[in-house]
């Protein structure tokens, strides 16, 4: 089997926790790249997600090795690309390019236009407090290991402060609806993965955690709602 992670003795305490929460990541990648996903238990309130399931059930049969090109072919994009507006734009080209993957999340993208501004609103923050809570899990994972002297308690560190950033701008994306927002959060988990299978160096990883410290929100302009966010991710 081919394998697309960094195999550094050095790091690994990072390594070590990125391994054993790699479907959480995949799954908060996917969400995030396409929020209907995360809203899958709302929409079935509502008697809509029998066509988002079936795209679902796609997904939950890939195998780790499918899975593992995905997240190579997004990593690619965060690891070469400085991020700027046209960011996401350039991520659903690279989808579009490989067969296996453009169909489902053609579909995907398409189930989201036909729904209306609130339930794209309400998908959107459901996805986004689910994303949230799967890196809280990650977090309580770092902080155990951080008490086990076998642990490089400075990595985990590093790691740790961009998965609190990441959060940091989920509650900003929240509250102030802002898709330039959260566009950086779906750039920062790819940031995460490409330094996990060596596509960006540590010290890259932390030039840019030093980056998103500085990001000053307060400057971004708002979107008026949840729907621009859509349309970005879902074009």
């Amino acid at each position: 089997m081919e394998s697309y992670y960094s195999d550094t003795y050095q790091y690994k305490s990072i390594n070590s926790v990125l391994n054993s929460f790699s479907s959480d990541f995949f799954e908060g990648i996917t969400m995030i790249v396409r929020p209907v996903i995360g809203g899958i238990d709302y929409l079935w309130s509502m008697h809509r997600a029998f066509l988002v399931q079936k795209e679902l059930d796609i997904i939950s049969r890939w195998n780790f090795e499918k899975r593992e090109r995905f997240l190579d072919i997004l990593t690619d994009a965060a690891a070469i690309d400085v991020y700027d507006d046209t960011f996401l734009s350039k991520l659903e080209t690279k989808i579009s390019e490989f067969a296996e993957f453009k169909e489902t999340f053609e579909q995907l993208s398409q189930l989201t236009t036909r729904l209306n501004p609130t339930q794209r609103n309400e998908i959107l923050k459901i996805s986004l407090n689910k994303l949230s809570g799967k890196i809280s899990s990650v977090r309580d994972n770092i902080n155990l290991k951080m008490w086990d002297k076998n642990e490089n308690v400075t990595h985990l560190m590093v790691l740790n402060q961009i998965l609190y950033l990441i959060q940091e701008l989920i509650s900003e994306t929240i509250r102030k609806h802002d898709n330039k927002i959260l566009a950086l959060i779906v750039y920062s988990l790819l940031k995460i993965e490409a330094f996990h299978r060596g596509k960006i160096t540590f010290e890259d990883f932390q030039d840019y955690i030093s980056e998103l410290s500085l990001f000053d929100f307060k400057e971004k302009p708002l979107s008026k709602n949840y729907s621009a966010v859509f349309e970005a991710l879902a074009v």
